[in-house]
């Protein structure tokens, strides 16, 4: 789809590997376990229900996470170190993070943390950053809920500010917003949108029944030029869909797993 992704890197401590394409104020991952054994204790539940948008990273102290958060009633973990290879021009470098995880509770249905890079230098830089899809941040991560005012009030605890939207749909400003939308909403705004596939089909593995009413199921792009973005996805055969005048949309089957809409803007 154009995107500049990194090689595959793996975190020891745990136990699981990613791809990243990064942004100025924001970053993806292409997550997935690969060692079960150290994962379940980590992100292994977060992933348990298939493909789909699994985690949200929150910028902040991983080590000061515990009183960050304990007035907005959010229980954090003790912090973790890690580090991963990071290929900024031919050399190999060490990434370093320390993360605090935050209670399920905080976020049904995602592996929510504090992250703090140590080293941002290694990940925030301008090959990174330029993607031959002009693509440059995420504005909105697309959530199904069946109760979508409801959810979006819970997750406002993450950062506390006001939710907004029509009963269908709640919003919550985590730098991107998270856009919680009830299925038929969701199937309506995409056409050829199925919930199950675009969920991976499997709800094996919740822990909490109400983690298993909300799910990420896609991220929208902004892009300067919608033109130049198309020219990438022909160029690569992903088929698209247009969704408004400025916007197309590639559906799961091509785009591991998630929606993914590019915007112009």
């Amino acid at each position: 789809m154009g995107f500049a992704v990194s090689p595959r890197a793996e975190h020891e401590a745990l136990g699981t590997a990613n791809h990243v394409f990064v942004f100025p104020s924001s970053y993806c991952e292409l997550f997935g376990v690969v060692r079960p054994d150290v994962a379940r204790n980590t992100v292994g539940r977060a992933l348990a229900a298939g493909s789909g948008v699994s985690g949200l990273a929150l910028c902040g102290s991983a080590d000061t996470a515990k009183a960050d958060y304990a007035d907005r009633g959010i229980a954090a973990g003790e912090a973790i170190e890690f580090s991963r290879d990071a290929l900024v021009g031919d050399e190999v470098e060490t990434a370093r993070f320390r993360i605090s995880r935050l209670e399920d509770r905080a976020a049904p249905g995602f592996f929510a943390f504090v992250c703090e890079h140590l080293t941002p230098e290694l990940v925030w830089h301008e090959a990174a950053m330029t993607h031959p899809n002009g693509v440059t941040g995420v504005t909105k991560v697309l959530i199904r809920a069946d109760a979508p005012a409801t959810a979006a009030e819970g997750f406002e605890r993450l950062r506390p500010g006001s939710v907004a939207g029509p009963e269908s749909v709640g919003e919550v400003d985590l730098g991107p917003r998270l856009c919680f939308h009830d299925p038929e909403d969701l199937i309506m705004r995409y056409p050829g949108l199925d919930f199950l596939e675009a969920t991976g089909g499997n709800r094996e593995g919740r822990v909490e029944d109400s983690a298993a009413e909300v799910r990420g199921v896609g991220v929208v792009f902004s892009t300067p030029s919608l033109a130049d973005t198309i020219v990438c996805l022909e160029k690569a055969a992903v088929a698209y869909k247009s969704a408004r005048s400025d916007s197309v949309f590639v559906l799961p089957e091509q785009a591991c797993g998630i929606l993914v809409e590019f915007t112009e803007r």
